[in-house]
C-alpha cells in the first residue's frame, strides 16, 4: 500500500512539474526589453536580446504559453525568437545583423515543376533575402524556423507544374495554282500598328478539319504532298511546357534568273524559314498560339548572285485543342525551265535543239505551316 502511494505521488510530481507555466500578460505602452524582462521572471528562464531589439508594445492575454506570449509580443516588429539550452534569445531576422545565423536555419525545397529562379522570381521582395538557387530543381532557404515555413508554403502554392502540350507541325510549300485548287484563301488581320506583325489565318482549315478527311482541305494537303504538287519542307514534333516556346528550322531552294555569257541562265539560291512557336494552355481548354515567322529571301538583280533580305511576321491565334490552324504570309517568286517541243523532231540527237524552245516562267510560291497542339498524352 506504502509503495502504490509513493508511485502516485512520483507521476503526480512529475505532471506538476513538467506542465508548461501558462502566463497572464498586461502591457501597455510598455518598453519591449522591459517586456521580455518581466516574462523572463514570470518562467524562471533567462531571455536575452541583441541591440536590435526596441520599442513599446501593448498587449493583454490570459493564460498562454511563452512560446505563444513570445510570438504575440514580438509581432509587430518582426524579431524573432529561439531558444537554445534552456535560455531564450530575442534578435532580428535581417540577414545583415549579426544575430541572423544564431536565428536561422538552413532548409531545402526540391521544384516540382518550375525551375528554382522562375520560382524565386515570383516570390514577393520581402522573402527574396532568404533564397537561392542551389540546382535547376533545388531552393536554399536560410531563415528562421516561421519564416521559412511561410516561405516554404508560399513555394508550395506557386509551384504548380505546366501542363505539357504537342504540337505537331508540317511545313508546306505550295505555289498559288494549287492553293486555288485546294478552294482556300487568305484572311489577313493585321495584329499591329507597326510593320512586320502580320498574320494569315487559314480560317477554313479550322472549319473544315473534324469532316470527313477525304474531303477536307487538310487531305487536300496530304494528297498534294504525295504527288508532288506541294512540297513538305518540315515536320517537327514539337513537346513543349504551356508558357515556353520552341523554335525549329525549314529551308528550300529558290530559283532566279541570270545572264551568263549573253545568255540567260537559271541558277538557284537557299531560303531559310525559321519558325518560333509559344503555346499556352487556357483554363477553358483552348490555346493561345503565339507564332513568330522568319524567313531569308533574294531579290532579283540582273547580274551576279541576288541579294538576300529577311522578312518577319507575328501573331496570335486561338483554338481548341485537336484543331489544327494554318499560319502563313510568307511568299516568293521562282522561276522553272519549261520546254516547248516538235514532237518527235525535238528528240532527234544532235540536231534536236533546232525543233525545241526554252522559256523561264515566273512561279509564286507560299509557305505554309500548318500547327495541330493537343496535350501530352492524349495524342501519345
Amino acid at each position: 500500500m506504502k509503495r502504490c502511494a509513493l508511485m502516485v505521488l512520483i507521476v503526480l510530481s512529475v505532471f506538476l512539474f513538467s506542465e508548461e507555466k501558462l502566463l497572464d500578460l498586461s502591457f501597455f505602452q510598455t518598453d519591449i526589453r522591459d517586456a521580455l524582462t518581466q516574462i523572463s521572471y514570470e518562467i524562471g528562464k533567462p531571455i536575452i536580446y541583441d541591440r536590435t531589439v526596441t520599442g513599446f508594445v501593448s498587449l493583454e492575454v490570459y493564460q498562454v504559453p511563452v512560446e505563444k506570449a513570445l510570438d504575440l509580443l514580438l509581432l509587430p516588429y518582426g524579431y524573432q525568437w529561439v531558444e537554445i539550452d534552456g535560455v531564450y534569445f530575442v534578435g532580428s531576422p535581417d540577414p545583415e545583423s549579426p544575430s541572423f545565423f544564431t536565428l536561422s536555419k538552413t532548409y531545402l525545397y526540391r521544384t516540382k515543376g518550375n525551375s528554382a529562379d522562375q520560382l524565386i522570381k515570383a516570390l514577393p521582395p520581402v522573402m527574396k533575402n532568404y533564397v537561392f538557387p542551389l540546382s535547376t530543381d533545388t531552393v536554399v532557404i536560410n531563415a528562421p524556423p516561421k519564416i521559412a515555413s511561410k516561405i516554404a508554403e508560399t513555394l508550395n502554392t506557386i509551384d504548380v507544374p505546366e501542363e505539357e502540350l504537342i504540337l505537331e507541325v508540317k511545313v508546306v510549300e505550295v505555289n498559288e495554282e494549287t492553293l486555288r485548287k485546294w478552294g482556300i484563301s487568305w484572311q489577313y488581320s493585321n495584329q499591329s500598328e507597326g510593320e512586320n506583325f502580320t498574320i494569315n489565318l487559314l480560317e477554313k482549315a479550322l472549319d473544315i478539319v473534324f469532316n470527313t478527311l477525304d474531303y477536307s482541305v487538310l487531305s487536300h494537303i496530304e494528297l498534294s504532298i504525295g504527288d508532288g504538287s506541294a512540297k513538305l519542307l518540315a515536320n517537327p514534333r514539337l513537346r513543349l511546357q504551356s508558357g515556353s516556346s520552341g523554335k525549329f528550322s525549314a529551308k528550300t531552294q529558290r530559283n532566279y534568273i541570270t545572264t551568263e555569257n549573253d545568255k540567260k541562265v537559271v541558277k538557284s539560291v537557299e531560303l531559310g524559314t525559321e519558325v518560333e512557336i509559344k503555346p499556352f494552355l487556357l483554363r477553358d481548354n483552348t490555346v493561345s498560339l503565339t507564332v513568330k515567322i522568319t524567313s531569308s529571301n533574294a531579290l532579283d538583280k540582273n547580274e551576279g548572285l541576288p541579294d538576300t533580305t529577311s522578312q518577319s511576321i507575328e501573331g496570335t491565334v486561338r483554338l481548341k485543342l485537336g484543331e489544327t490552324v494554318a499560319i502563313g504570309g510568307i511568299g516568293f517568286d521562282t522561276y522553272t525551265t519549261v520546254t516547248d517541243k516538235v514532237p518527235l523532231l525535238g528528240d532527234i540527237p544532235v540536231f534536236g535543239y533546232l525543233f525545241k524552245k526554252e522559256t523561264e516562267r515566273k512561279i509564286h510560291k507560299e509557305i505554309l505551316i500548318l500547327v495541330k497542339c493537343t496535350k501530352a498524352g492524349e495524342s501519345e
